[in-house]
C-alpha cells in the first residue's frame, strides 16, 4: 500500500530536496539578471558550476554506494544540503552580492542533491517490493510535482530576495 509511512517520508524528502534545487532553476533569470547584474549570455556562470556539482555528486555517490549503507549516504547528503543552506543564508545576509558567494552554496547543495537522490529512490522502492513500478511512478510524480509547485507558487514570491530564495 502506498500509505507506507517510511515510503511517504522518503518521497517527501525527495520532493523537498528537489524543491530547494528548483528555487534556483526556476528563479535563474532573477538570479542572473536582477541579483548578479549579468547579461543574457551569462547563464553559464550559474549553471556550469551547479551542473558540475550535480555531476560530481553523481560520480561520488556511485563510488560510495558499495562502501556505505544507503541511509548513511542519505544522512550525509542531507547534512551537506543543510550546511549549504546555512552558508547561503550567512552569505546572503552579511556579505555583499558577488557571483561566487551566491553560486558556491548552490554548488554544494546540487552536489548534496545528487548524492541523496539515488539512495532515497532505492530505499523508498524497498518499502514496497511488490509494487515497485507504482512506487517509482509516485516518486517521479512527487518530484516533478514539487518542482512545478515551487516554480509556480514559490519562486514568484521569493525571487526578489536572495535571502528569501535561500530560506525557500
Amino acid at each position: 500500500s502506498l500509505v507506507h509511512p517510511q515510503f511517504l517520508q522518503l518521497v517527501a524528502a525527495q520532493g523537498f530536496i528537489i524543491g530547494g534545487f528548483f528555487v534556483y532553476v526556476a528563479g535563474a533569470a532573477s538570479v542572473v539578471f536582477d541579483h548578479l547584474k549579468l547579461g543574457e549570455r551569462d547563464f553559464w556562470i550559474l549553471f556550469v558550476p551547479v551542473v558540475s556539482g550535480v555531476l560530481v555528486g553523481s560520480i561520488l555517490i556511485h563510488r560510495l554506494t558499495h562502501r556505505f549503507k544507503a541511509t548513511t549516504l542519505i544522512n550525509v547528503a542531507f547534512a551537506l544540503a543543510s550546511l549549504a543552506v546555512i552558508i547561503n543564508l550567512i552569505f546572503e545576509s552579511f556579505l555583499p552580492v558577488q557571483a561566487w558567494l551566491v553560486i558556491a552554496p548552490l554548488v554544494l547543495y546540487s552536489f548534496a542533491f545528487a548524492m541523496a537522490n539515488p539512495g532515497l529512490s532505492l530505499v523508498a522502492l524497498d518499502c514496497l517490493p511488490s509494487q515497485r513500478g507504482l512506487a517509482s511512478s509516485v516518486q517521479s510524480l512527487f518530484q516533478m510535482g514539487m518542482a512545478g509547485l515551487v516554480a509556480a507558487l514559490v519562486v514568484p514570491y521569493v525571487q526578489h530576495s536572495l535571502q528569501w530564495m535561500a530560506i525557500s
